[in-house]
C-alpha cells in the first residue's frame, strides 16, 4: 500500500571515536513508494545517515526498521537497499553488461513447481524459527528491564544528594573553577596554601582513593575529618562527592554498553526467523537465473535507463550521464525494496544534470520503489521530492513537501537556506499587525492567532513575491542599488531604512530609480524569533 509507513528511522545518533556527532538522535518516517530527499550543507550529516540505512556505517544507538524490524545491524548484502554512489563506483575492467550483471548473477527465483510438502515444511521451520527469536527477545527485554531499573536506582542516588547532583551536571572546567575558589577563599582568609594545611594521613588517604578511582576500582578508604575549616571541609567534601560522580558515571557507561549490546541481539533476532526462512526457500524453493534470463533481465533495464545500444561499452567510453545510468541499472536490476542515492547528479554538468533528474522522477514514477536521495542543492530537492528532511550539524531542521519547506519555513536558518529570503526583524502588536522599524504591517488575523501582544517575530518575504508599482500605490518606498538582468527577470537589490532587499521583477528598473513595492497578505511568512 502507498500510504503505510514503509521505513522507521528511531533516534538514531552517530558519535565518532573523536567526540564528532554526526547525526544526533533523528527520528523519521517514509511511506512505501515516497520519494524522500535529505536536503542540508556539506558536513550535517545527510550522507552519514544515508550509510547508516545503507549499511555502510553501524549507528551508536537508535533504530532503523523497515515494515517494524530493526535492520540496523544487518550487513549490507543482507538489507532491502541498493546504494548508486557519487563517484558511480563502476568496474572500470568490465563492459556495461558485465557491470550490471555483477549484481544479478547471485539473484534467485522460485522453482516453477513446488511440491506441498517442500511449503508445509518451509511453514513449519519458519514457524519454529519464530518461536525461539520469541523466546530470546523475551529473554532480552527482561535483561533491558533490568539494566533500565540499574541506572534509575543511579540516577535516584544522584538526585538524592544536592552537591552530587550539582557536581554530576557540571563540566569539568565548571568544577575545576569551584576548587580554585575555595582554595583562593581560604588563602585570602589565613594567608596560606590550603593544601598544605591537610594532614599528611588525610593527604595519603586521598591519594589513594583518587588512585582507585582513577583504575576505576569501585572501592575507596573512608576516613574520619576533624578539620576545624570550613574550606578545607568543603573541599574534601567537593573532592569525596568527584570520586563518587566518576563511580556513577562508568557504572552508567557500562550499563548503556551493555543495553546497546542487548539491543544489537533484539535486531538479530528480529531479523533471525526471516533470514531462516530465506535460506530454507534459496535452498529447496529456488534456482539461479538462465543465461537468457539474465540476458532479458539485462536489456530490458538497459532499455529502462535508456542505454539501448550501449551493451559493449567500456564505462572509459561513456559520458559521466551514460556511466550513471549504468551505475542505476545495476542498482535496479536487483529489484529492491529501497534505492540509496548518494549525490548522485553532483559531477554532471547543468545541463545533464538536469536531465538525469527528470529521468531519476521517471524511473520513480515507473517502478513505485522507494527513493532516498541526498543532496545539496535546494533547486533538485524542490523538483523531485514528496518530502524533503532539512538537516544542519547533525540535527533535523524541518521536514515536509517540497511546497511546506519553501513557502513556510520552520525558522531563520531553513528560510535562508532554500532560495532567498528577505527577512525583518519585528514585533507583532495584535490585530492583524507586526511593527517592522516602526512601521504597521498587515499580516491578517488568522496568522495573528500564532503569536502573542509584543512577541518578537521574524517576517519573511521571498523576491518573487514583492511586486514592482508606482510610489502611489506601494506599501513601502525603496532605492534600487543594483540590477542584474537573468534573462526571464531582472534582479533588483534595493535599499529600506538601511535594510538590504532582494526583488524579482519581470519589468526592467534603472539603478538609482526609487519604486515602490507591495506583496499580498498570503505571500507573508510569520516566524517566531529562533
Amino acid at each position: 500500500m502507498k500510504n503505510e509507513i514503509f521505513i522507521q528511522i528511531k533516534n538514531i545518533r552517530k558519535e565518532y571515536s573523536d567526540g564528532n556527532v554526526a547525526v544526533n538522535n533523528i527520528n523519521l518516517e517514509i511511506k512505501k513508494g515516497e520519494f524522500v530527499t535529505i536536503l542540508g550543507p556539506s558536513g550535517c550529516g545527510k550522507t552519514t545517515l544515508l550509510k547508516m540505512l545503507g549499511g555502510f556505517e553501524l549507528p551508536t544507538s537508535g533504530k532503523i526498521l523497515v515494515k517494524n524490524i530493526d535492520i540496523k545491524d544487518l550487513p549490507v548484502q543482507r538489507r532491502p537497499t541498493a546504494t548508486v554512489f557519487q563517484d558511480y563506483a563502476l568496474f572500470p575492467n568490465m563492459n556495461v553488461e558485465k557491470n550490471i550483471l555483477y549484481g544479478l548473477k547471485e539473484t534467485r527465483i522460485k522453482l516453477d513447481s513446488i511440491d506441498n510438502n517442500t511449503f508445509k515444511q518451509c511453514e513449519k521451520y519458519f514457524d519454529d524459527c519464530l518461536k525461539k527469536s520469541k523466546e530470546k527477545i523475551k529473554d532480552i527485554q527482561r535483561k533491558k528491564e533490568n539494566l533500565r531499573k540499574d541506572k534509575e536506582k543511579i540516577l535516584k542516588r544522584i538526585n538524592k544528594n544536592d552537591l552530587l547532583n550539582k557536581i554530576y551536571h557540571m563540566s569539568e572546567d565548571e568544577y575545576d573553577l569551584i576548587i580554585e575558589d575555595i582554595k583562593k577563599q581560604y588563602y585570602e582568609k589565613y594567608n596560606k596554601d590550603l593544601l598544605s594545611s591537610i594532614p599528611f594521613k588525610i593527604k595519603f588517604y586521598e591519594f589513594v582513593n583518587n588512585a582507585l578511582n582513577f583504575f576505576r576500582i569501585n572501592k575507596y578508604i573512608n576516613y574520619k575529618t576533624n578539620e576545624s575549616s570550613g574550606f578545607v571541609q568543603s573541599y574534601l567534601n567537593h573532592e569525596r562527592t568527584y570520586r563518587i560522580k566518576n563511580m556513577c558515571e562508568h557504572k552508567i557507561e557500562k550499563i548503556d554498553f551493555s543495553y546497546n549490546d542487548l539491543d544489537y541481539w533484539v535486531s538479530y533476532w528480529e531479523n533471525y526467523p526471516y533470514e531462516e526462512k530465506d535460506w530454507f526457500e534459496k535452498r529447496k524453493m529456488s534456482r539461479k537465473l538462465t543465461k537468457e534470463e539474465l540476458k532479458n533481465e539485462i536489456n530490458q533495464i538497459i532499455d529502462l535507463v535508456g542505454l539501448t545500444g550501449k551493451n559493449k561499452k567500456m564505462p572509459n567510453e561513456l559520458s559521466g550521464g551514460m556511466q550513471q545510468r549504468v551505475a542505476l541499472a545495476r542498482a535496479l536490476v536487483i529489484k529492491p525494496d529501497i534505492l540509496l542515492l548518494d549525490e548522485p547528479l553532483s559531477a554532471l554538468d547543468a545541463q545533464v544534470r538536469k536531465q538525469m533528474q527528470m529521468e531519476l522522477k521517471r524511473l520513480h514514477d515507473e517502478l513505485g520503489i522507494t527513493f532516498i536521495l541526498v543532496t545539496h542543492d535546494q533547486e533538485e530537492a524542490l523538483t523531485l521530492s514528496d518530502k524533503v528532511v532539512v538537516m544542519s550539524h547533525g540535527n533535523v531542521e524541518q521536514i515536509g513537501s517540497p511546497v511546506e519547506i519553501y513557502d513556510t519555513p520552520a525558522n531563520n536558518w531553513v528560510a535562508k537556506f532554500i532560495g532567498k529570503a528577505n527577512i525583518f526583524e519585528g514585533k507583532y502588536i495584535g490585530h492583524g499587525q507586526v511593527l517592522i522599524h516602526n512601521t504597521k504591517f498587515d499580516i491578517g488575523n488568522e496568522l495573528g492567532k500564532k503569536f502573542s501582544i509584543n512577541q518578537s517575530v521574524n517576517i519573511m518575504i521571498r523576491p518573487e513575491d514583492f511586486d514592482v508599482v508606482p510610489l502611489s500605490k506601494s506599501k513601502i518606498k525603496v532605492n534600487v542599488d543594483k540590477t542584474i538582468y537573468k534573462g526571464l527577470l531582472w534582479e533588483l537589490v534595493c535599499s529600506w531604512k538601511d535594510i538590504k532587499l532582494n526583488v524579482e521583477s519581470v519589468n526592467k528598473v534603472n539603478e538609482s530609480q526609487n519604486v515602490g513595492l507591495t506583496w499580498d497578505i498570503e505571500d507573508i511568512h510569520v516566524m517566531a524569533v529562533d
